[in-house]
């Protein structure tokens, strides 16, 4: 059976689309369209990328390899991420993303000159300018050619979080903890378990509140929501925990309700957001007043206490780094101590990894100073300058990508890793380039989407 041309939507007309039979969907066809779609999930460039992405993570559940997998998986990906790139062309805004972050970068090699740093130095410079810089043109020159890919990547995103979340909590149920777990001694995977778990959770989150009530999707995550969140509880984790907290909050700041005469207009996604948030206190209060306190709560209240007594008994050394960070930005403000300085500056000649400020805004402004600092808010501007309240609220896609971004950038670079370490911040901000999909009923539309320097692709995906 065909459709008449005269029922045809007039861009399919305009197009030149040329109707053909169409075909009922049976279970044997359904089940070959999900087989498909799992391998071809299975063997794209956006499952090679997340196994890159994640690879030190995963690092538990690989068998001891002979060689470094994060490179390999790096060098395997990178012509796949070329042949992206050449079938589908330069996307402008990608561009100018990327070449702001060249600023950025290349001041930051720059400042090797003037650093006291010796190794930590050339591993900062190192990785900023291939793990950093390959993530960010991914982000914003491969992924964002096609909005299918990105999603993909949020599959395997969420797989990896789920698969962290049951194997953390079986722990906690088998053993009663899960950051003083036996095989974890020397590790710390009470953080590298629980981040791409926190990542993985505006994803859920989203899905939970855009999809049809009642629905098997919106079913699907909450559950995922659910879960990621009780594994967050117990494995003691403050900042995966805030990251979490945050994803929860943006939806209610970008739908606020609108009042009339007489009338209050609240729309369903901020109804949902709103019991998710009442539902979270409620269970912390039940536990607070039962005195059963889960591991990442007691972390807070240890620091908390910390605090309050003038840091006696607790162990946090953050407050320490930042102060140190501070004096010594204020001895050269202009152009910093040089990067990877912090650590030779703070133990007196020693480099130690994972001795650094915590908090890349005190890191950049200590090591690159304010040319830096600055360098780094025009970088993030020229990807957030995009982001409009209208498009949160009509686009789950893009939400997600937002929140995530806000959590990566808000919570977890200014608690966690350097900046040498903060792929998935550059991925995500390579992802707030995201044109906004096509309108199926204009095709000029279509066309100016999928505008890129040298060529026009119709859709703006091949």
């Amino acid at each position: 059976m065909s459709v008449p041309i005269d029922r045809m939507a007039p861009a399919d007309r305009e197009l030149g689309y040329v109707p053909g039979p169409s075909l009922r969907l049976t279970p044997f066809s359904a089940i070959r369209r999900g087989v498909a779609g799992f391998l071809g999930f299975l063997f794209s460039f956006e499952t090679l990328f997340g196994l890159f992405l994640y690879s030190n993570n995963l690092k538990p559940f690989l068998p001891n390899l002979p060689f470094d997998e994060t490179v390999v998986l790096m060098a395997v990906s990178l012509p796949f991420a070329a042949w992206i790139l050449w079938r589908n062309g330069l996307r402008r805004d990608g561009l100018l993303v990327v070449a702001a972050a060249l600023l950025f970068l290349g001041w930051l090699a720059l400042s090797m000159l003037w650093s006291p740093g010796r190794a930590l130095a050339v591993r900062s410079v190192a990785f900023n300018l291939t793990f950093n810089l390959y993530c960010l043109v991914v982000g914003a020159l491969v992924l964002t050619t096609d909005h299918r890919r990105i999603r993909r990547l949020f599959v395997f995103m969420l797989g990896v979080g789920l698969l962290f979340s049951i194997n953390g909590l079986w722990i906690y149920l088998e053993h009663g903890t899960f950051r003083f777990y036996g095989p974890f001694q020397g590790t710390r995977a009470y953080l590298t378990w629980t981040y791409p778990v926190a990542s993985a959770s505006p994803f859920a989150l989203v899905l939970a509140l855009t999809s049809p009530v009642g629905s098997l999707r919106q079913i699907l995550g909450i559950a995922l929501s659910l879960l990621f969140g009780a594994f967050l509880l117990v494995a003691s984790a403050r900042g995966p925990m805030l990251c979490f907290g945050l994803s929860l909050l943006v939806p209610l700041l970008i739908v606020p309700p609108r009042i009339g005469r007489g009338t209050l207009h609240v729309q369903r996604l901020q109804i949902a957001a709103f019991f998710l948030v009442v539902m979270a206190a409620a269970y912390l209060a039940y536990l607070l007043s039962t005195g059963q306190v889960t591991a990442t709560i007691q972390r807070f209240f240890d620091l908390l206490g910390y605090i309050r007594y003038g840091g006696s008994g607790v162990r946090f050394e953050r407050l320490s780094y930042w102060s140190n960070a501070i004096v010594f930005w204020s001895s050269s403000p202009l152009i910093g101590t040089g990067i990877g300085s912090f650590s030779s500056l703070y133990l007196q000649g020693r480099e130690v990894p994972g001795t650094h400020p915590h908090n890349i805004v005190l890191e950049i402004l200590s090591e690159t100073g304010l040319i830096g600092f600055f360098l780094f808010l025009f970088f993030v501007w020229s990807a957030a300058r995009n982001i409009r309240l209208a498009r949160l609220r009509e686009d789950p896609l893009y939400l997600s990508i937002t929140m995530l971004f806000a959590s990566l950038l808000i919570v977890r670079a200014m608690l966690s890793d350097d900046l040498a370490y903060q792929w998935e911040l550059f991925v995500v901000t390579g992802l707030l380039t995201l044109s906004p999909a096509p309108s199926s009923a204009d095709p000029r539309r279509q066309i100016a989407a999928g505008r890129v320097l040298g060529r026009a692709a119709l859709g703006g995906s091949r």
